[in-house]
């Protein structure tokens, strides 16, 4: 088959680059630019398109973000302020807490005064009813709950009460001394003077102890 130029018909060689006739040049009547330019026209919406896309996305992230991040502020917040109905911040309530923490510290010591007190009850009777000749046992271990007594912290408010009561086992303690020192010869009547102030003495322990009981309960 004889080749022709493909724009004016002239017979040509395979290798001519030009026509002797028109001057076209074959190559450029071969080439296929449309390709190129098909792809380019392709490939840019394509990129607009997604772009477009990741731009709603960081869009809806910005708006979105801070609201759902606020919404979830507020709530905790109302849950942290029904769990806590007074603030913290609040003077009122850490003076509250702070009377009830020290009402409930009294109550704790004043408890264990009365223990002492009943501890020491029950030792006198049992003293009162030794022999003398063996007394001695039974007057050390009234001292010993008299140092416990005195050793125990207690808040201005149960400072009378826990004088009151030292006061009152010093002089059942006296009283005690008294029979010891006469070896069973004297007569309960030279103790008897003791065992009334240490009972006077009582008498106003347990009278204070119950106005600083009264005063912690206000």
């Amino acid at each position: 088959m004889e080749n022709l130029c493909p724009k004016c018909g002239t017979p040509k060689s395979l290798s001519d680059e030009q026509c002797g006739n028109c001057g076209v040049v074959y190559a450029k009547l071969t080439d296929t630019p449309s390709v190129r330019f098909t792809t380019s026209k392709t490939s840019a919406p394509l990129i607009l398109y997604w772009g477009l896309i990741i731009l709603f996305i960081l869009l809806a992230i910005a708006v979105l973000f801070p609201r759902l991040h606020g919404a979830k502020g507020a709530s905790y917040k109302d849950e942290t302020s029904a769990a806590t109905p007074q603030a913290s911040s609040e003077t009122g309530s850490v003076e509250d807490r702070a009377t009830e923490a020290k009402r409930i510290e009294t109550a704790r010591i004043a408890g264990r005064i009365m223990a002492q007190y009943q501890q020491w009850k029950d030792s006198v009777a049992v003293a009162k009813n030794t022999n003398r000749n063996s007394l001695g046992d039974t007057v050390a271990s009234l001292q010993a709950i008299r140092r416990d007594t005195a050793s125990i912290d207690v808040p201005t408010c149960l400072v009378p009460a826990k004088q009151s009561l030292l006061d009152s086992m010093n002089r059942e303690i006296d009283g005690f001394l008294v029979l010891l020192r006469d070896n069973g010869t004297a007569t309960d009547a030279a103790a008897s003077p003791y065992f009334n102030d240490a009972q006077s003495a009582a008498d106003v322990y347990a009278k204070r102890i119950h106005e600083c009981a009264t005063d912690t309960i206000v």
